[in-house]
């Protein structure tokens, strides 16, 4: 629109022009918006503004010619991250196209129009044009072809007739005419059901970028570094407790190893070893060799992955071995300590937990007769004094009781209780009288 001293308002043409530039821009490589507006600028746009550029990306994201996606950045705010997909690239051809055709037609208006082509040549440009089409069909059968081109020429004549540039430069090349004539009728080669456009691929890829451009998603990023060093300590319990269930000798693992006994002191040693070279490595970093760094992550990945069956018997409560001992019952369990197979089963054939035998069971019994709390150590410990009251020896309540130390069971578990205190008073008495 011209303006009062007689100037071009380049603003107008700056509008039009505008969406090809962005997109030409982003051709080249993916840009964020100010980056956008400074390559602009330094192609001679000087006077774009950052909100036009702004809202062009915008526009042209909202009409699916551009992705996008956001990038962390260690100086700032992270950035988004615009670049071309195939629609967007179709645009900026079909829009390049467009403005070379106006380019041409301004330039021939300007210019008086350009010089008509000569009958002649413009019969050569014909023959020469319909037969590189017809060479291009060539494949398809014989019928099918005469049937498709049999008023090319003609064709082509009104096209040439209708304006004064070559036939390539108005219809584009003639092996692309072809292929587009060949869809166009429908002929053999061209499948009569094309493919859809991979619209999973499509869908799957945009909601990918859409929780890449969360902030949840952003948040977890940035702290996954912070939790670093709580792997480097679980990675090194985990190898334990993989090395302690390979090597247990028919036992139940608990999360937490008895430090009395000797297998479980020996694994919370190894733990603590094991948390300090892993802690170690991890601080070193990851391996600059590609080879080290996969080992690395397999490792990694093969710990979490062998730890999840050992987490999941912890959870059970149960080690089964089977046995075919024609002497296992509950009252042999405590004579042979290697039996670890003999468990509780209700009416329906349901293996009964500990808990359950507990919570169904013991405490409802204890109510009735008079006992307010009771558990499963407060059980072990009576059963245990009960042995030493009954005069059992301390080796046999040690069996009874499973511990491998008979330290445990005197130190820990059995009771001094008045009656044998006063059994203990009564024997020394008799023994007086007798020296006397």
């Amino acid at each position: 629109m011209p303006h009062t001293n007689g100037t071009i308002d380049t603003s107008q043409l700056l509008k039009g022009v505008l969406d090809i530039a962005v997109l030409a821009v982003l051709a080249e490589k993916d840009s964020y918006g100010y980056d956008v507006l400074r390559r602009l600028r330094e192609s001679g746009l000087e006077d774009v503004g950052d909100a036009s550029v702004y809202g062009t990306l915008r526009r042209l994201y909202q009409a699916g010619a551009l992705k996008s996606y956001v990038v962390p950045s260690d100086e700032g705010p992270h950035r988004k991250y615009y670049g071309l997909n195939d629609r967007g690239r179709r645009a900026l051809d079909q829009s390049t196209e467009t403005w070379g055709s106006l380019t041409r037609a301004s330039i021939n208006c300007s210019t008086g129009g350009a010089p008509h082509m000569p009958d002649s040549n413009q019969a050569d440009d014909v023959a020469r044009y319909a037969a590189a089409v017809r060479a291009a069909l060539t494949p398809l059968p014989e019928a099918e072809r005469e049937s498709l081109l049999e008023d090319l020429e003609s064709h082509l004549e009104e096209v040439a007739s209708e304006s004064r540039l070559p036939l390539r430069e108005r219809l584009g090349e003639p092996q692309d005419y072809a292929e587009e004539l060949k869809s166009a009728y429908g002929a053999a080669s061209v499948q009569a059901n094309p493919k859809p456009p991979r619209l999973i691929r499509q869908r799957t890829a945009a909601l990918i970028q859409r929780v890449l451009g969360t902030r949840t998603y952003r948040d977890m990023r940035a702290l996954l570094p912070e939790l670093r060093a709580g792997w480097w300590v679980l990675r090194a319990y985990l190898a334990v407790l993989i090395l302690a269930f390979i090597f247990r000798d028919g036992g139940n693992l608990r999360p937490i190893p008895n430090p009395f006994s000797s297998h479980g002191l020996v694994q919370i040693v190894a733990t603590v070893i094991a948390i300090v070279i892993s802690v170690r490595l991890g601080r070193r970093g990851m391996p600059a060799g590609r080879v080290w760094r996969g080992g690395a992550v397999a490792v990694n990945f093969a710990i979490a992955v062998l730890a999840l069956p050992v987490l999941v018997s912890m959870g059970t409560g149960y080690s089964w071995s089977p046995s075919t001992d024609q002497y296992l019952s509950s009252v042999s369990a405590g004579y042979y300590p290697n039996f670890t197979n003999i468990y509780p089963y209700s009416k329906d054939g349901k293996p009964l937990r500990d808990n359950n035998t507990l919570s169904r069971f013991i405490k409802p019994a204890a109510r009735a007769i008079g006992l307010p709390w009771v558990n499963w150590r407060s059980l072990r410990t009576s059963h245990a004094t009960w042995l030493k009251l009954v005069g059992a020896d301390v080796k046999d309540a040690q069996a009874q009781m499973r511990h491998s130390r008979a330290s445990t069971t005197l130190d820990i578990y059995q009771q001094f209780v008045p009656e044998s205190q006063q059994r203990v008073v009564e024997k020394l008495s008799s023994l007086s009288k007798h020296i006397n």
